[in-house]
């Protein structure tokens, strides 16, 4: 009878220890939702910044357009990036489609030896380059890389459709990750008709990012 007894405690043994397992994640869930940063990103500026790319005196001038990342809570977020989860192109020569691709934007204070990883304080926020149009480039594309290339000098993975010509549109969904943190999904549409300007209120007129629903 002991024999046959055995058995059963070791599974009701099991049974209590995987509900207790249970009950431990579930517990460190909530406390990460209470007692956690809480991460929203958010388009910062629709009309872009206007630069120039590079240092020299004869360096084009461009429009670099940001992502907000804000963090709504006292703790700080480590090791923030910001992924580019899929990507929609529409009237591109391939014709429309989608990509998910392993990429993360680029922050724009160019953190090292990661471009792509920064922390972001308790009730503070930081700004991320979401894509760049150079003049002399007349196309534009996500200021992205692929993680595993951090090294190397051309960061974008094959056959990674992150830009656009004239005549093109853009869908990008992105989201913020933490070690201890997940943001919003955000959801951008980007289009350009092809046309330069030479000023920000003008340039909106014909490349347009705007936030959508999903």
């Amino acid at each position: 009878m002991p024999a046959e007894i055995e058995p059963e405690i070791w599974k009701l043994v099991f049974q209590a220890v995987s509900a207790l397992a249970a009950v431990a994640g579930i517990t460190w869930t909530v406390i990460w939702a209470i007692r956690g940063p809480r991460l929203r990103i958010s388009l910062l500026d629709s009309s872009g910044y206007r630069t120039t790319w590079g240092d020299s005196h004869d360096a084009p001038p461009a429009f670099i357009y940001h992502i907000r990342v804000k963090n709504k809570r006292k703790w700080v977020a480590k090791n923030v990036r910001i992924k580019v989860t899929r990507i929609n192109k529409e009237g591109g020569s391939q014709g429309n489609g989608e990509q998910r691709a392993p990429v993360c934007l680029i922050w724009a204070a160019h953190p090292s030896p990661k471009l792509y990883l920064m922390d972001v304080l308790g009730l503070d926020e930081e700004a991320c380059n979401l894509g760049y149009i150079a003049k002399n480039e007349q196309m534009f594309k996500l200021d992205a890389m692929d993680p595993a290339r951090n090294e190397q000098n051309y960061k974008w993975p094959p056959h990674f459709q992150g830009f656009l010509n004239g005549g093109e549109t853009m869908q990008v969904e992105l989201v913020a990750i933490a070690e201890n943190a997940r943001s919003n999904a955000l959801h951008l549409k980007v289009s350009w008709d092809g046309q330069w300007c030479d000023t920000s209120d003008e340039m909106e007129k014909h490349l347009v990012v705007n936030t959508i629903r999903p």
